[in-house]
C-alpha cells in the first residue's frame, strides 16, 4: 500500500511539472501574439495612430475645402482667385509660397505642411482644390507725382508705392477750387478768384473754417468732422463727389511728408498774380489751421498761423477714386 502511494505520487508531480511548462510556453506564445496585435504593423496600436492621421488631415483638408467654398460663393463664379487659395492655405499650412506666377499644374502639385496645431501632416494642394482660377483683375499702375485727368480737370497723384493690384488711386487737384463756379479747378491762383475770405465772429455757426472741439489732441484732423463751421472741408468734399470719389483736404503729415519728393506740385511756383496758397486740413490748435503757400521772400512753406475765423486762404482737394473712372 505504501509503495503504490509512493508511485502515485511521483507519477502526480512529473504531470504537474509538464503542465506547467506547457501553461508557461502557451503563454509565451499569447503574450507574443497579444504584442504583435497591439504593435505590429497591423496591430491595434499602430491602427489607432493611422487613424488619428487620417481624421487630423481629413479635417485640415474639410475646413480648407469649406473656406474656399466661401471664397467661390463670392466671386459667384464658381473659380477661385489665387490670392484666395493663398489666404485659405495660409491659414492651415506654414511657408505657403506667392502663387501669383504660378501655373495650375505647379500649383496643384506643392506639398505642405500643415502648422504644429493642425498635427504636422504633409497634404497635397490638389487633395484641397483642383479646380480653375479666376484670374485677379489688374489695374494701371501710376507713379507719385504723375498727371491725371478726371473729368476735364487736372490732379497729380499722392499715392506712393502703387501697383496693379489696388483698384483705387489718391490724387491732389492741379489748381485750387474757384470762389465763383461751384466744384471747379481755378487754373490759375488769382488772390481775389481762388482765395476764401472767412470773417465772420469765430463763434458764430455761419462761416469760418471750423469749430474748436473740446477735449481734443493737436494736431487734429478735421477730414471727418460734420459741421456746417467746416466750409473748407464740406467744399473738397461735395467736389470729390461731383468728381466720382471721395474729396478731402490734404493733411499736415502728408504735406510734410511729400514737400521734399514733389516740392514743386506741393508748393507750386510764385507770380505776381498769386500762388497755390491753401487750407490743410489739420488744425495746429483750437483756433489755427495749418495751410501751404508760396512766396518770393519765404519759397516752398507749411505754415499754421491762418486763424480760422479771418483767415485767408484757398481750397485745394484731394480725392480718392476708382482707377476705372480716370
Amino acid at each position: 500500500m505504501k509503495n503504490y502511494t509512493k508511485k502515485s505520487l511521483k507519477a502526480s508531480n512529473g504531470i504537474t511539472l509538464i503542465a506547467l511548462v506547457i501553461t508557461i510556453i502557451v503563454l509565451l506564445i499569447l503574450a507574443g501574439i497579444s504584442i504583435a496585435m497591439l504593435a505590429g504593423d497591423n496591430g491595434i496600436l499602430t491602427k489607432a495612430t493611422d487613424a488619428k492621421t487620417y481624421t487630423e488631415r481629413a479635417n485640415v483638408i474639410e475646413q480648407a475645402q469649406t473656406d474656399i467654398l466661401g471664397y467661390q460663393a463670392e466671386n459667384k463664379s464658381g473659380d477661385l482667385e489665387k490670392s484666395q487659395l493663398k489666404s485659405v492655405l495660409d491659414t492651415y499650412f506654414r511657408d505657403v509660397p506667392d502663387l501669383t506666377d504660378m501655373e495650375k499644374t505647379a500649383i496643384l502639385n506643392i506639398e505642405l505642411k500643415t502648422l504644429e496645431k493642425y498635427g504636422n501632416h504633409t497634404i497635397k494642394v490638389s487633395e484641397i482644390y483642383d479646380g480653375a482660377f479666376k484670374e485677379s483683375p489688374t489695374y494701371p499702375v501710376y507713379t507719385l507725382g504723375q498727371e491725371i485727368t478726371i473729368g476735364e480737370e487736372k490732379f497729380f497723384v499722392i499715392t506712393e508705392n502703387d501697383d496693379s493690384s489696388k483698384d483705387t488711386i489718391t490724387a491732389i487737384s492741379k489748381y485750387n477750387l474757384s470762389k465763383t463756379e461751384v466744384n471747379k479747378q481755378h487754373d490759375i491762383s488769382f488772390w481775389d478768384e481762388a482765395h476764401e475770405v472767412f470773417c465772420s465772429d469765430p463763434d458764430s455757426t455761419s462761416s469760418g473754417y471750423w469749430n474748436s472741439i473740446e477735449e481734443i489732441n493737436y494736431p487734429y484732423n478735421l477730414n471727418n468732422i460734420q459741421s456746417n463751421r467746416a466750409i473748407a472741408i464740406n467744399k473738397a468734399k461735395s467736389y470729390g463727389e461731383s468728381k466720382g470719389g471721395i474729396g478731402r483736404l490734404l493733411t499736415y503729415e502728408e504735406a510734410n511728408n511729400l514737400k521734399d519728393k514733389i516740392e514743386t506740385i506741393i508748393f507750386g511756383t510764385y507770380s505776381s498774380t498769386g500762388s497755390l496758397d491753401y487750407y490743410l486740413g489739420t488744425a495746429h490748435d483750437y483756433q489755427n489751421v495749418f495751410h501751404v503757400f508760396y512766396d518770393d521772400t519765404f519759397g516752398g512753406q507749411v505754415d499754421d498761423y491762418v486763424y480760422f475765423g479771418y483767415g485767408q486762404s484757398a481750397i485745394r482737394p484731394v480725392i480718392t477714386i476708382l482707377k476705372t473712372n480716370i
